[in-house]
């Protein structure tokens, strides 16, 4: 059956078919951030007060009451929208069977899709914003802190930037759609790496509305690899 899809923004298309992809277990609904986990077995709001890493708290201002000699507090400041939503792109859960390195068996990996970045006459990609980066950063923590949360201490909690393969060197890989290519290391942050990968867009295409059968988890390879760390 012939299908379209209508878009302002291809990235947009190409977010949600990395996320079919890698079978992506975040969804929104009436504002609501799910995480349907299959390692906690059950279905979580990440933005719940109790996952949150921070909070805004309100501070009274006060002054001093000449007639009655004491401190009377005015007022608290007013914020407009505290709740501030985390909306990670693509989070995965995988369970490793003897894996090649030794890793966590129990994995969670955290997925951000960039269809942008390409330099058509200098033929190479553009790095990442810090903005991207940090931004992974802080969901990576976050999922840290919800499993601790949930009492399930043992996951490895992975970190990757997808982007499109325009120089075609995913053709001649074993699966011929998807490879990595680049990692990036932060002297600041020694636990947390994030792994670059390339995808073709094409045999993405054909993987969605064709089922191209890749026969393996891709996604599980990559974690049983020694260029894939994860934070612990």
């Amino acid at each position: 059956m012939t299908q379209e899809i209508i878009t302002f923004k291809f990235e947009m298309v190409f977010e949600w078919m990395i996320g079919e992809f890698f079978q992506n277990q975040i969804s929104i609904q009436k504002g609501d951030v799910l995480f349907n986990s299959q390692l906690l077995d059950k279905e979580i709001d990440i933005n719940d007060t109790k996952y949150n890493t921070y909070h805004w708290n309100a501070i009274g201002k006060q002054t001093k009451d000449h007639k009655q000699k004491q401190i009377v507090q005015e007022r608290e400041s007013v914020f407009i929208n505290q709740n501030k939503k985390n909306i990670p792109d693509i989070v995965c859960e995988r369970i490793l069977e003897n894996p090649k390195y030794e890793r966590p068996q129990k994995s969670c990996c955290i997925l951000d899709a960039k269809y942008y970045g390409w330099d058509y006459e200098k033929e190479a990609y553009y790095l990442p914003r810090n903005l991207d980066i940090y931004k992974q950063f802080f969901y990576q923590e976050q999922f840290q802190h919800i499993y601790e949360k949930e009492n399930e201490s043992n996951v490895g909690v992975y970190n990757f930037l997808v982007l499109p393969d325009y120089l075609g060197d995913t053709k001649d890989t074993k699966w011929g759609i998807i490879r990595q290519c680049a990692v990036i290391e932060f002297d600041y942050h020694q636990s947390q790496k994030i792994a670059i990968l390339q995808v073709d867009i094409e045999k993405l295409v054909d993987f969605i509305y064709s089922g191209l059968d890749m026969k393996e988890d891709v996604l599980s390879v990559f974690l049983g690899n020694n260029r894939v760390v994860p934070m612990i």
